[in-house]
């Protein structure tokens, strides 16, 4: 919810009903990096390296933020359709420090 970048997921809000719990996201429609890979094969090396630089940016913008993932992988990578990455899934993430998160 404090985080603002463009490669990390947008978070709305959250609401419960009964025994589960949902989570109002920003929509990236194009699904995540692992079945874009899976459809695609192969990898040209400009997308490769657009790829690489997004993922950076975003772990750079969290390690400034004093925040480890802890569970990043290609299925947690969404792509919007423009082929910018967004980072999903916190929900092992750990915050070090939470006063760097206002």
């Amino acid at each position: 919810m404090h985080l603002n970048h463009p490669a990390i997921i947008k978070f709305h809000k959250s609401f419960r009903q009964i025994n589960k719990l949902y989570f109002l996201l920003e929509h990236c429609p194009a699904g995540s990096l692992a079945d874009f890979l899976n459809k695609q094969k192969t990898l040209n090396v400009p997308l490769a390296r657009h790829f690489t630089a997004e993922i950076v940016t975003a772990l750079e913008y969290l390690r400034e933020k004093q925040i480890v993932h802890r569970d990043l992988k290609l299925g947690n990578i969404v792509l919007e359709k423009d082929f910018h990455l967004k980072l999903i899934d916190f929900g092992t993430a750990k915050v070090l420090d939470p006063v760097l998160l206002k």
